[in-house]
């Protein structure tokens, strides 16, 4: 690879150029930026260091500060937040994204000599790219930026776009690409390694061993003793072994058989002994033990922070051969390995498996090229139940991607870029990298689907034709989930009862229950209502290829938010909109709403924190079940206050085609049992979630508070 001096990149800063820097990530990448760190640390200057929430690990940070100096740079993220500021500073692009006013505003922070904006081709990924988006849309135009970014093949494109939205020039430094000598080998029934392609084809004989040969499951003993011993006897330690599952990786963990170590030395190492005393929930010598013992351990979401930082530091010191993750987690990950294996081509989302991406898998095949030495690396591909061989091929390309926008608008969106001093939020979009690579579209005969539909239904019980087909999406995605709720309580699953009466409460709230519109419009009897609605579903996905799908949805997400007084007629952030913003919600309308009537106690004590954490907003993997032993009288009193107050919003937004989530009674639960100080082990299995999940929640409710103080 060819070598980026430092200096090239500092005198760019210093002649008041952004720029725009493309290079593989890994090792060689960190090395820059910490490099850059120095200099800026021997200037007397400043740097903010920018990272996605999904890749900035503890790993990461530990990372950084072992290079910058621990004296020198203080984190801002989810799960750790400095309160002392530093010449550099480790920022979660989130948390940056909801503080860009109150810091440049308001004044709250001194800005930085440079702002660097890592893995900037997360353009490309849904809500990370937006939450990019907008941050170099509403950074001051005087903060001069170096977007760091792997090889893309629009990186032009792209260049071009820096310099029209930063209004500077911008200069584009390229590194050279390592060329790619990874092996790409199958796993036999007979646990031998042959080549897996020939001639950028799947090889013969392993087409016939994927037809004779039968699949076999990943977790099994039967499976990965013989993998393990596999890859020991190759001598492709340290090894990533991506599963199917977070419940997969255990379970291969518990299939791995105890081998010679030093487990008492590693324990007592001074590197080892100096984790502990960071993380102290570490200091269960049996779960360690167990690890070290076994010289294998999982690497995923379901662990706590600390956890995750352990393993990772245990495969950098070879104290471990074997991690079993998913690939998921890939992007979290920056360990450099010899060999990765494949077990499943496939990724869980909302409880559902789907194919992995191009991008998913080159987040797998890069933790090889971070190895940082002449050693050429292996991707082992096994056949299991869950593996896709041909889909794995198809994906093994070594061309960079494209990046396309991901931009969405949200009532975020509209909250952040309200809050830009010198520019109208419309003409912000337009400046946005989405509007870049697309082109406008009349939207005219949106609006007259709209008039059509509006003369249909005068006297509704909704405000207007656009909360009607909200509506109607509402009442016919609930009725949907309802009937496969039914069923499932037929087929015997006792858990969905839960749902069924929350969805059933949900569709009896909508206002058209009520309305003398119900079935001929919610319920589609008439079937001129039903053209209209039909064709406005097809215009808008059409127009989600144009640029224009923007400003229809800002205008769709300012009503709402305009008459809740966050905005106002000039669209201008207000305080409550700097409130909502500020919150980094999906929906901040209820939060707000409660904060506004004094329903949300903020003061030190466990009570105040359990009521802030139910308005967090969690995926349906991290949301927990409700432990009616974790409920105090203080908290149902709290929540009756909570449902009286939010009655009135709730509906008013119904009205306006708006469903609002929360808060939830459930994370409030866990939350105080947190703070009462009871055993995080036995929260967490009683509530029904993972370690990780606990502690995503505490972390959000902890951040969610600070941010309303």
């Amino acid at each position: 690879m060819d070598e980026i001096p430092v200096y090239e990149v500092i005198e760019q800063v210093r002649a008041g150029a952004n720029s725009l820097l493309t290079m593989p990530d890994g090792p060689e990448r960190m090395s820059l930026i910490v490099d850059i760190a120095h200099e800026f640390i021997s200037a007397g200057k400043s740097l903010w260091y920018i990272v996605p929430r999904e890749a900035l690990s503890p790993f990461r940070v530990f990372w950084l500060e072992g290079g910058i100096g621990t004296g020198f740079a203080s984190v801002r993220s989810l799960w750790r937040v400095d309160n002392v500021s530093r010449s550099i500073i480790i920022w979660s692009l989130d948390m940056l994204r909801d503080n860009l006013f109150d810091i440049f505003s308001r004044g709250k922070e001194s800005p930085p000599d440079l702002l660097v904006l890592e893995n900037f081709e997360y353009l490309g990924e849904p809500n990370i790219g937006s939450q990019l988006e907008e941050v170099v849309l509403r950074l001051p135009q005087e903060i001069p930026i170096l977007a760091v970014m792997s090889p893309a093949r629009n990186t032009e494109e792209i260049l071009s776009w820096l310099e029209k939205v930063r209004q500077r020039p911008c200069r584009l430094i390229e590194a050279g690409v390592q060329e790619d000598r990874s092996v790409l080998a199958f796993v036999t029934p007979e646990w031998n390694l042959i080549p897996l392609l020939n001639k950028k084809r799947i090889a013969t004989r392993v087409k016939r061993l994927l037809t004779k040969s039968g699949r076999r499951p990943a977790a099994s003993s039967k499976f990965v003793q013989p993998l393990l011993s596999l890859i020991r006897k190759e001598e492709m330690t340290p090894a990533l072994v991506f599963m199917s599952s977070e419940k997969d990786c255990e379970e291969a963990v518990r299939s791995c058989p105890d081998v010679k170590g030093e487990v008492g030395k590693v324990i007592t190492s001074p590197q080892i002994a100096a984790l502990f005393d960071r993380h102290p929930i570490l200091k269960d010598q049996n779960k360690v033990l167990s690890v070290l013992s076994k010289r294998a351990g999982s690497l995923h979401s379901g662990h706590h922070p600390a956890w995750c930082e352990m393993i990772e530091i245990f495969l950098t010191l070879n104290h471990i051969d074997i991690a079993f993750t998913t690939i998921s987690f890939a992007q979290m990950l920056m360990t450099g390995v010899k060999s990765v294996v494949l077990t499943t081509s496939q990724v869980q989302t909302n409880n559902r498996m789907r194919p992995a991406t191009k991008r998913e898998l080159d987040q797998v095949w890069k933790l090889l090229r971070r190895q940082g030495t002449d050693d050429v690396g292996c991707i082992m591909v096994a056949n299991t139940d869950d593996i896709d061989v041909v889909h794995v091929k198809d994906l093994r390309d070594p061309r960079p991607n494209f990046v396309l926008s991901q931009l969405k608008c949200s009532c975020q969106t509209v909250l952040g870029l309200s809050a830009i001093d010198k520019m109208n939020p419309i003409d912000a979009l337009n400046c946005s990298f989405f509007a870049a690579q697309k082109q406008p579209e009349d939207t005219c005969r949106l609006n007259e689907l709209l008039d059509d539909l509006h003369e249909k239904i005068q006297e509704s019980a909704c405000n207007s034709p656009r909360a009607a087909i909200a509506l109607m999406d509402i009442y016919h995605q609930s009725k949907i989930q309802l009937d496969r709720a039914e069923l499932t309580i037929k087929k015997g699953g006792v858990k969905t009862e839960g749902e069924v009466a929350e969805l059933q409460s949900r569709i009896s709230q909508l206002p058209c229950e009520k309305c003398v519109h119900q079935q001929d419009c919610q319920k589609m009897r008439y079937r001129k209502i039903r053209a209209i609605v039909k064709e406005y579903h097809n215009l808008r996905v059409r127009l989600k290829k144009s640029s224009s799908i923007l400003e229809v949805d800002f205008k769709d997400y300012s009503v709402p938010i305009t008459e809740l007084e966050f905005i106002n007629a000039n669209q201008e952030l207000t305080n409550k909109g700097l409130m909502a913003l500020r919150t980094g919600l999906e929906f901040p309308q209820p939060v707000v709403e409660c904060m506004q009537k004094g329903v949300i106690p903020l003061d030190d004590s466990a009570l105040s924190s359990a009521i802030v954490a139910g308005f967090v907003e969690c995926c349906d993997r991290d949301r927990p079940q409700l432990v009616e032993d974790f409920i105090e009288q203080s908290l149902q009193d709290a929540y009756a206050n909570i449902e009286e107050v939010l009655k009135p919003l709730k509906d008013h937004l119904l009205r306006l085609g708006v469903l609002v989530p929360g808060p939830f009674l459930a994370q409030s639960a866990v939350t105080l049992a947190w703070e009462k100080g009871k055993n995080p082990n036995t929260i967490q299995g009683k509530a029904g979630i993972s370690m990780g999940s606990l502690m995503r929640l505490i972390y959000k409710g902890r951040y969610l508070k600070r941010q309303l103080m």
